[in-house]
């Protein structure tokens, strides 16, 4: 095999590493279609995540035991750019978000931050278990507290056995809305999710891994 040859050899492989590194989804919500990328790091995927939505990025930075640790959005489409980390037993938020200046700091209760459950489902949920965690909301930035168990296997995509996990806020406010996350028993890789993501009549969004 010639030098040239060799170099191309080495390019193909590096790109198909690098590939490898992200997880692209299908949202469908009704008749519209769109994609969703997320990015772990290379060499530590489970503590260093990247997600690209339209104009939106996300890092989520998590630590041993997959806890979020922070995590910072910007998106110049919605003049938002802010970060959120927990240290010390208190949410410190900064930034910019739809316009406005954040500089908050609010006392945890002491549950573990999982800003996104579904990336972290198959590490911290065991069958017959029922746990609570907290979760800044997107849409507003604020703080709330939810619940994840494991109900059982369904199929998603081209899952056919994947693990569901449903999701809700914790009390009372469990009955006015769910979400359900999916991953894959045997890689516990994210593989799908769904939930109805608005008011009344709102069809329902589906993630699916491609």
């Amino acid at each position: 095999m010639n030098r040239i040859a060799v170099v191309a050899a080495a390019m193909l492989f590096s790109l198909s590493l690098c590939s490898a590194q992200n997880f692209v989804y299908t949202i469908t919500r009704g008749d519209s279609q769109s994609k969703v990328t997320f990015i772990p790091k290379k060499d530590a995927p489970m503590s260093d995540l990247t997600i690209r939505m339209g104009t939106q990025e996300a890092r989520h930075l998590m630590d041993k035991n997959n806890c979020t640790t922070s995590w910072h959005v910007a998106d110049k489409s919605a003049n938002t750019d802010i970060t959120v980390t927990l240290s010390d037993g208190y949410y410190y938020l900064k930034g910019t978000f739809k316009g406005t200046a954040f500089d908050k700091k609010i006392k945890s209760d002491g549950t573990p931050w999982y800003q996104h459950i579904g990336y972290v489902a198959g590490h911290v949920l065991k069958k017959g278990e029922k746990i609570t965690f907290t979760c800044v909301r997107p849409t507003d930035m604020k703080i709330f507290p939810m619940t994840a168990e494991i109900i059982g296997t369904e199929a998603i995509g081209k899952h056919q056995d994947a693990t569901c996990v449903r999701v809700s806020p914790a009390g009372a406010f469990a009955r006015f809305w769910k979400s359900y996350y999916y991953f894959n028993p045997k890689t516990l890789d994210f593989v799908g999710y769904h939930a109805v993501e608005g008011g009344p009549g709102t069809p329902e969004s589906f993630w699916v891994l491609d």
